[in-house]
């Protein structure tokens, strides 16, 4: 018998311990008691060296860490290593008839051979170096197809299967809100990344609040429910005529001595209750500077090159050399906004800039730019007569490739509407992104067709205390109000335009208004739409619609803050897991519709931390497919906290053909956490504290028992108006699953101290010392030897959850559940009896 934990991420993904490494997963994997280990991140070209380097190959589809051997430092209880089994993660963004997907899928390889195949097909795609789990504008059945082809012995298990087109801010970028799962990281409204504990989707039938904003006018859909941060604006000035607000003219010429905004206040309002002139408060994102200052070009292309005397070439390239190692200073940062503005590669061996023949300032500084940073020369400039242009030309295929992987979304596809600035950028210091906005203005004038590249610019704008006016134009409304120019050149749509219309200045340190083509911006009068302190941007409302809508709405569960931020507004975590952000009608309804012919080779699915198989096992469409549970560990300490149990050989085509067939008797269990701890699992009123199952709540037509309103409805309500099976139905082919507490929250429960306390590190190593693993002691240490061995308490514990005998409170309306061990009364008689001695 043995453990399996097959999907974890190495320290080259984004949001991941430095200890993501072999060793420190072999390590823990040894506490833990967990045989077999996904690597994790196979399409990383540094972290797959480092497995290559780590990993001896056994030649039946696994591979152990020597160390780990029979003898070695980190021998599981039945004295065999550590085993892992190549695994990666890929994230697939991609268009189809007309509506985007994204889903995330675990791939799992049985040899280094068959990895390289794979890796060398999918870097064509796009930049499998940008992250541990790579970003792919590839369809879903095109990735089957691809590692199916290359061998039919390779497993996919799909991880995510809908999306909304609701974008957040995270510390991966901008992403799609179904992309963000368990353990990723949401800029929160207090300026800081926190852990997502859960995300939510619904299907939803009901009216929508389109709530538009000065300056962000395409604002954000959501449900009645879903709570804006705002402040609530005294609507009654009557020296504005309007609503009272800081910094407004009648302070500067008349005086006032009302200044209702003086008590202003920050609070959490839901969308039914917002009303126009009320303050969308929106982060400035000005605390995240980590500087950097140079790049060496040889470390960022992974193919051969030649590097002499510090200068860099493709081998057997004619071209001359150019800089291997490039200052990140103000004129990269300037080189690289008009890139972005007016660049293009050719994806064979050249860097082109376009420019008006005119624009003779903007082509000058490029090419003095070019010759020193990189030390390459203008090879060409070719004027067009019909438009007046000039195109820039500098031949040099490490250029191609330096722009291609930096500056593109995916480095397939290098197109305007891929454009986006590395993350890195963002984190630059004020002085070297003012340039960036310089570059990029010189060239596009505020217009853009890459909506990352748009929320890139959003956020360095508000970092310079500038609020841009942001219009969003459809192909076919823009194309419709006639031409558009910038100088002589015109500017035509095959994307949706983003477009910076208008610049609020309300700082100007480095001198903006100085550039001749942003001059239009300089205002006399102080009087603003809003206002920006040094943490927020405030944001009127300007309109509030409603309208109909029957689809995907989605929500996030976030860790502490409670908040995440959206494109064009920040929201808490919804009163309720079903009501959440407005979400597009796209997204697949049956896995047919992702995987289309390849369906028939996929036969596992990944359940997710967030619910357990009971609940799956109520949906009858997924009794063909193997649920399996995995930890999608980021630390080394948290492998293991869902997982997979076997008893057949150690072998990948073994586990191989078990999961194909749900062999139940080789198949043993998963390895599951507790649901119920979510804070909308049960239906309630958290100001009444009634907690209610969805029994309770229909005995009580859904109001609260105590004070009449409505109570939150919560995930197991939901679950069953989607289920077509009752609570409680077990399919005859189910793999069993056992929820467990882990061994430290025993111990901290059993002492009455936190976790991550010194006392509960120092116990938890010395159970482990007696039995060798965590899982021992969990599951199979004899009643007897744990009274025999342990502290009382802890032994009952361990026990107790064994049997199922703990207290489950579940979550509801916005409160965690609890999983207690011991009770109230319990712990009293403890500390009445250490209070004797």
């Amino acid at each position: 018998m043995f453990i399996a934990d097959f999907h974890i991420h190495s320290k080259y993904s984004r949001a991941t311990s430095k200890d993501m490494d072999v060793k420190h997963i072999a390590d823990w994997a040894k506490l833990k008691g967990i045989t077999l280990m996904g690597t994790g991140d196979f399409t990383h070209h540094l972290w797959l060296e480092e497995l290559k380097h780590n990993l001896e190959d056994l030649g039946n589809g696994l591979f152990i860490h020597p160390a780990t051997k029979s003898g070695g430092s980190a021998t599981d209880s039945g004295g065999k290593g550590i085993y892992f089994i190549l695994t990666a993660e890929v994230s697939s963004i991609y268009s189809k008839k007309g509506r985007t997907y994204r889903i995330h899928n675990l791939i799992i390889a049985p040899s280094f051979k068959i990895v390289d195949e794979i890796n060398q097909h999918l870097s064509g795609i796009g930049n499998l170096a940008s992250d541990g789990r790579p970003i792919l504008g590839l369809d879903a059945r095109d990735l089957a197809k691809i590692v199916f082809d290359i061998s039919p012995q390779c497993m996919i298990v799909p991880a995510h299967c809908l999306l909304p087109d609701t974008f957040v801010h995270t510390s991966n970028g901008l992403k799609l809100i179904q992309d963000i799962a368990k353990n990723d990281y949401v800029y929160t409204h207090k300026m800081r990344f926190r852990e997502v504990n859960k995300s939510f989707r619904r299907e939803y039938t009901g009216e929508l609040f389109h709530i538009k904003p000065y300056y962000f006018r395409e604002g954000i859909k959501t449900t009645p429910e879903h709570p804006f941060y705002i402040i609530k604006s005294y609507k009654n000035c009557r020296s504005r005529g309007s609503f009272c607000m800081p910094k407004c003219s009648q302070l500067q010429y008349k005086g006032c001595s009302r200044r209702f905004f003086n008590q202003y206040c920050p609070q959490w309002v839901q969308a039914k209750d917002l009303e126009i002139n009320d303050i969308l408060i929106f982060p400035r994102f000005n605390n995240q500077i980590k500087e950097r200052v140079s790049l060496q070009i040889n470390k960022l292309l992974p193919e051969k090159l030649i590097l002499k005397r510090n200068k860099i070439a493709y081998r057997g390239s004619k071209v001359n050399f150019i800089n291997n190692d490039i200052d990140i200073n103000k004129d990269f940062c300037r080189l690289v906004g008009y890139f972005v503005s007016e660049g293009y590669t050719n994806n064979r061996d050249c860097v082109s800039f376009c420019f008006s023949s005119n624009e003779k300032g903007y082509i000058k500084d490029v090419i003095n730019l070019m010759k020193k940073i990189f030390d390459a020369d203008l090879s060409k400039m070719r004027i067009k007569k019909d438009t007046k242009g000039a195109e820039l030309i500098f031949y040099s295929k490490v250029l191609c490739k330096l722009f291609g992987r930096l500056f593109y979304i995916n480095t397939k596809i290098k197109k305007a509407h891929t454009k986006c600035l590395p993350e890195w950028m963002l984190e630059l210091s004020l002085e070297k992104q003012v340039e960036i906005v310089k570059g990029w203005w010189r060239g596009d004038g505020g217009y853009t067709v890459s909506r990352t590249l748009m929320n890139q610019m959003k956020a360095i704008f508000l970092r310079l205390g500038i609020i841009p006016s942001i219009g969003i134009d459809s192909t076919d409304g823009y194309e419709n109000r006639g031409k558009h120019f910038i100088g002589l050149r015109r500017i035509s749509a095959r994307h949706n335009i983003f477009h910076f219309n208008n610049l609020s200045f309300f700082e100007d340190k480095f001198g903006l208004l100085k550039e001749s083509n942003l001059r239009k911006f300089r205002t006399k009068s102080p009087s603003r739409h809003g206002w920006i302190d040094d943490k927020y941007a405030y944001l009127p409302i300007r309109s509030i619609l409603k309208e109909k809508y029957k689809g995907a709405v989605y929500n996030l569960e976030v860790e502490d803050d409670n908040s995440y931020v959206c494109e064009f507004a920040t929201v808490h975590n919804c009163w309720t897991p079903w009501f959440s952000l407005f979400g597009s009608m796209s997204g697949f309804d049956k896995i047919e519709y992702c995987f289309e012919e390849q369906t028939s080779k996929i036969f596992a699915l990944e359940s997710g931390l967030s619910s357990d198989p009971s609940m799956n096992w109520r949906l009858s469409a997924l009794d063909r497919f193997t649920l399996i549970s995995n930890s999608d560990s980021h630390s080394p300490s948290r492998i293991g906290r869902e997982a997979n149990v076997f008893d057949c050989e150690l072998d990948y085509h073994t586990i191989s053909e078990v999961l194909k067939t749900k062999d139940k008797k080789r198949f043993l269990y998963t390895i599951e956490f507790f649901p119920e701890e979510g804070k909308y699992h049960y239906d309630g009123h958290r100001l009444c504290q009634i907690r209610l199952s969805p029994k309770e709540t229909k005995q009580h037509n859904g109001k609260c028992p105590k004070c009449g309103k409505p109570v939150t409805i919560g995930v197991m309500n939901r679950v069953g108006q989607l289920a077509d099976r009752p609570e409680g139905f077990n399919p005859e082919n189910a793999i069993a699953f056992k929820n467990l507490i882990p061994l430290d929250e025993i111990i901290a429960e059993a002492k009455g101290v936190g976790k991550v306390s010194q006392t509960v590190e120092k116990e938890y190593f010395s159970i482990i010392s007696k039995f060798k693993t965590e899982f021992e002691v969990l599951v199979n240490v004899p009643k007897e030897e744990l009274k025999k061995s342990l502290n009382p308490r802890i032994a009952e514990g361990i026990l107790r959850v064994r049997e199922g005998r703990v207290k489950i409170l579940a979550g509801y309306d916005g409160e965690y559940g609890t999983i207690k061990i011991f009770d109230e009364n319990e712990d009293k008689k403890q500390e009445e009896q250490l209070s004797l001695f």
